[in-house]
């Protein structure tokens, strides 16, 4: 264990310093680059089978120093059997621009998961600054505060970042954020919703009534969708963005979405500055059948 926390930590100490010296300073709106694979991740390995499901969860620096990735990974690793892992990835993205709690949180994950960085059930990658546009001169929309657009804007182009990284990566993809626990058994449910709705057309299978939590898309609508945000970053949030896309894509104005829930928010303080968000999915069911009610953490 102790060596593979030394091989992530060095890996950790190349990637950072290749960034330090070669990336080129942020790029203008239009000139983003692509997802490299080989240069993006810092911790993990590829798997060189298509797997059944990528996860993606980002991840940032939050308001009042909270974090909730730990609970949220342990969570999805107890709820699932080491066969369901070889079947699954999880892609860490750490999104902040402050290199070092990127850092901290990358040699955490090492520290506390080297198992499951080993066998490519988890990947922690970190995108290129210059992916990113400059964030300056933003169009005023929705009465928002200027750091409310800077914030959702570039929320945007996460987004963007993390699905053309996960594009080829599984048969379906997953998007959680890094304040949720999963329901037990949520594999096996997603299993058999998929093949309830499998003579369907569907562009986006919903296990959460939450924002963009629970959001489930083929893996082959990720480069459009990718796409689609950083094209628009500055004009729509990313749920409205998401529900344009399935107005776009989808023949019928039918949701299909799964009840019960299978993923709870726990997270209490927003990434942007100030902000509380005390919601929860009524929808969500515990393994003893009920309603669960979740303690937030303060």
């Amino acid at each position: 264990m102790n060596d593979t926390l030394r091989r992530e930590k060095a890996k950790l100490k190349r990637s950072t310093e290749q960034k330090d010296t070669t990336s080129p300073p942020p790029a203008k709106p239009g000139r983003q680059t692509l997802a490299d694979t080989d240069s993006v991740l810092i911790a993990g390995r590829h798997r060189q089978h298509k797997g059944f499901l990528t996860i993606g969860i980002p991840t940032v620096k939050r308001d009042q120093n909270a974090t909730y990735l730990v609970t949220t990974l342990d969570s999805l690793i107890n709820h699932t059997t080491e066969a369901e892992r070889k079947q699954i990835v999880i892609v860490v993205f750490l999104a902040d621009f402050d290199k070092d709690y990127n850092k901290n949180i990358s040699l955490e994950i090492s520290r506390r998961y080297p198992q499951h960085l080993n066998t490519g059930f988890i990947q922690v990658i970190q995108a290129p600054r210059s992916f990113y546009p400059t964030f300056e001169e933003l169009k005023r929309k929705f009465r928002d505060s200027l750091e409310r657009i800077r914030w959702r804007s570039k929320q945007c182009v996460d987004y963007a970042f993390l699905f053309q990284y996960c594009r080829n990566m599984s048969e379906y993809y997953l998007q959680l954020e890094d304040d949720v626990i999963s329901a037990e058994n949520f594999l096996s449910s997603i299993k058999t919703y998929l093949d309830r709705v499998r003579l369907d057309a569907w562009t986006a299978l919903e296990f959460s009534e939450l924002g963009f939590i629970g959001k489930l898309f083929k893996s082959s609508d990720l480069q459009r969708l990718s796409g689609l945000f950083k094209l628009f970053y500055q004009e729509l949030p990313v749920d409205i963005l998401l529900h344009t896309f399935i107005r776009i894509v989808q023949p019928t104005w039918k949701k299909f979405k799964h009840k019960p829930s299978l993923f709870q928010h726990v997270g209490l303080h927003s990434s942007l500055r100030g902000k509380r968000q005390e919601l929860i999915d009524k929808e969500f069911v515990d393994s003893n059948n009920d309603t669960t009610k979740v303690q937030q953490p303060s």
